[in-house]
């Protein structure tokens, strides 16, 4: 069985779920809680302004969340009241927080906001904005205000001394709103109020109402949800038997927060069709989604929780009890998959219980071999016959590490030799002197029928028949630590040796395309299609152009908590043209290469603010004028950006007086002092693993005088 078809992976799909049993849970969920700067468990609702910020409302006030640090708001006097309930943006980028005390705009062009108007109107706790026309609602009604005009009450017998507990306005004008006492009722343009629209019962008594992207309305109760079209005519309903707490549709999916659990109802699925659980035991109060599609989830337990943009290219965990993975070997019943563990069968079953499996096959007659730290394994029928041990050689009987079938005759690679499977038992291959070849590291089956051998301190060889030869020069020397072997359909072999990756084409010496930090450049090569090379690392899977060797991007996982360390050679394994399956010390993982940002997806370094001190500059057309001096100049940098912002690295260089980059370093303030005349510029640049080097941004320019 193809894997992409045991793992359900659909090549035409969109967007790829692993086929998991509904019930498990997928979503790498990030969390941002008090070591980030969050002064509160609880987070009662989140949004994000128009310039990419995440606003959200604490128990003690007002965050702001830029890609770098969380900034509080409130216990200083920043706002009229810190006990908020609802906020919103409107199209001008302002700030509208419902308070304990009524409604408050902000202005939040600044790192600090500052409060631009304040209406006294008592407990505001719902909030919706269209153009100029805000409305809100609270214990003492609902109100209306247009633009710069004072605030209205609204005097509608139907609403008189009802508390509004929810409330929407469409785009042609008509206001949905829920009270009280008198459930969802419907305000025309320039008509009373009326109670119109008949919920599913199933729903319950209703909560609160959602506007959709597509301008259908998204109702909770208190025993399920249902979506209605602007006519209140219901296109999807679900009973979930509990109280729904939040709702947000996301593409063709609705995500649901439900007594502890983070529910997800495809549309595309018939009434009644079970959900997916994508968390438990997370009690979400808001759930809202920002540009780049990342979900974030205010909760009652666990602060401010992100469910990554990356959950459409990583699925984690895909197979059951696999804790890491050294080896992922395609059989035609399904995976073959080694670890710590031991193997696991493609049945699901586990054999080798214990004992380190660095890789396994199945030969032309069934029978399945494992190269373990104990030794040679061979299964020949797993239902019926416990793993033997072969013992009859000394390469078989120590640690083994790699396994090769070439021209149907078995290849055993240990730390002492290689030798091969023969109708007369094993044969070791020795090098032209007689000697072992020493640690076998992997073994590569090249498409002209030759094997390629990785040793760890003795180079790479070539085995053609019974030619053995050593492969060296250019930047192969005979002593070489090699890790893995691959090559492409125009006979250029890449070799990962030491800290660089090679590319030898036929005939012609090893050129570096690829030279690391690290000690090991890859400890798996593979390639995806003809164009980009694939290298497992310690700390991620690296894409690079096979051409040139130029870095793309670095991928380590849907969250940074969780970082991807691969450790053989066999633990990439390319499904197709965009589906790898990745064997690491956190299980066997999935990739859609396909559904990876576009490479426009960048991180920008944005200027957040600028502080000067023992000087007052004057500010003329973005350009501050400074005189000479003994003053302090500090610049703080933001970002807006939420991939993997934790493994971000800037660098900056001020024109007019250095002339290099600085080197890369963590995001932070930037501080000059008391330079001599003339005028700078300072630009920075962001790295991200992820996306690589961002634009060069300059942040702010000045004139000393």
């Amino acid at each position: 069985m193809p894997l992409a078809q045991y793992f359900n992976i659909n090549p035409n799909s969109d967007e790829k779920f692993v086929g998991l049993p509904v019930g498990t849970e997928q979503n790498s969920v990030e969390h941002f809680g008090y070591k980030h700067g969050l002064k509160a468990t609880q987070i009662f609702k989140s949004t994000t302004s128009k310039d990419g910020r995440i606003w959200c409302l604490m128990s003690v006030g007002l965050a702001c969340y830029d890609g770098v640090i969380i900034d509080t708001f409130g216990l200083n006097g920043e706002l009229k009241n810190h006990v908020l309930h609802t906020i919103g943006v409107d199209y001008k980028n302002r700030l509208w927080l419902g308070s304990n005390l009524g409604i408050e705009v902000l202005d939040i062009s600044e790192k600090s906001p500052r409060s631009l108007c304040f209406d006294e109107v008592g407990r505001i706790e719902c909030l919706t904005i269209n153009g100029d026309r805000a409305l809100f609602g609270g214990t003492n009604g609902l109100f209306e205000k247009i633009g710069d005009s004072p605030t209205r009450l609204f005097d509608d017998p139907l609403l008189k001394n009802e508390a509004i507990k929810s409330v929407i306005q469409l785009s042609n004008g008509v206001i949905w709103a829920i009270s009280a006492s008198k459930g969802l009722i419907d305000i025309p343009q320039n008509s009373p109020a009326r109670q119109s629209i008949t919920l599913p019962k199933t729903v319950g008594q209703p909560l609160n109402l959602y506007l959709t992207q597509n301008h259908n309305i998204l109702v909770s109760g208190k025993t399920g949800f249902t979506l209605l079209n602007a006519q209140g005519f219901p296109l999807f309903t679900a009973c979930t038997g509990d109280v729904v707490t939040a709702l947000c549709q996301i593409s063709s999916a609705i995500w649901v927060g439900c007594n502890g659990r983070l529910l997800k109802y495809e549309l595309s699925n018939s009434e009644g069709t079970a959900p997916e659980l994508m968390v438990s035991d997370l009690y979400v109060r808001c759930i809202n989604h920002d540009k780049d599609d990342n979900i974030w989830l205010s909760t009652d337990n666990a602060a401010l929780c992100r469910i990554s943009r990356l959950r459409h290219v990583y699925k984690t965990n895909i197979v059951p009890g696999v804790k890491d993975g050294y080896c992922i070997t395609e059989t035609p019943k399904g995976p073959l998959v080694g670890g710590t563990f031991g193997l696991r069968l493609p049945d699901g079953n586990f054999t080798l219980d214990g004992i380190k499996t660095w890789d396994c096959l199945v030969d032309n007659f069934g029978k399945i071999w494992s190269a373990t730290q104990s030794g040679l394994y061979c299964v020949v029928n797993p239902q019926f016959n416990i793993p033997y041990k072969h013992e009859s050689s000394e390469i078989y009987a120590s640690p083994c590490r790699c396994l090769a079938l070439n021209n149907n005759t078995l290849y055993v690679g240990s730390i002492l030799g290689l030798a091969r499977n023969t109708a007369s038992g094993a044969e070791e291959i020795l090098q032209p002197n007689g000697e072992r070849l020493g640690y076998i590291y992997s073994l590569y089956n090249h498409p002209d029928g030759s094997l390629f051998i990785a040793t760890l301190g003795n180079g790479l060889w070539q085995l053609t028949g019974d030619i053995l030869h050593q492969i060296h020069g250019g930047s192969l020397s005979k002593k070489e630590n090699v890790y893995s072997i691959t090559s492409n359909n125009e006979d250029t072999l890449f070799i990962a040796h030491d800290n660089f990756i090679s590319a030898k084409p036929i005939n012609q010496d090893a050129k570096i395309i690829v030279e690391t930090d690290e000690i090991v450049a890859a400890w798996s090569l593979n390639l995806l299609g003809s164009s980009q090379l694939i290298a497992g690392t310690s700390n991620g899977l690296v894409l690079y152009e096979a051409a040139t060797g130029k870095f793309i991007r670095k991928l380590v996982g849907a969250s940074s908590q969780t970082p991807w360390e691969f450790s053989t050679s066999r633990s990439v394994l390319v499904l197709d043209d965009s589906n790898i399956l990745c064997g690491t010390t956190n299980g066997v993982n999935s990739i859609d290469t396909r559904s990876l940002p576009p490479p426009s997806f960048q991180p920008t370094a944005k200027c957040k603010n600028v502080k000067w001190y023992s000087a007052t500059p004057e500010l003329k057309d973005d350009v501050y004028y400074v005189p000479t001096g003994d003053w302090h100049l500090v610049v703080s940098v933001s970002t807006h950006w939420y991939a993997d912002e934790s493994e971000c690295l800037m660098r900056i260089k001020l024109n007019g007086y250095e002339d290099d980059w600085s080197v890369f370093r963590q995001i932070s303030d930037i501080y000059y002092t008391s330079l001599p005349k003339g005028f700078y510029t300072l630009d920075v640049q962001i790295y991200s693993p992820l996306a690589g080097l961002g634009p060069e941004k300059t942040l702010v320019s000045f004139h000393v005088v």
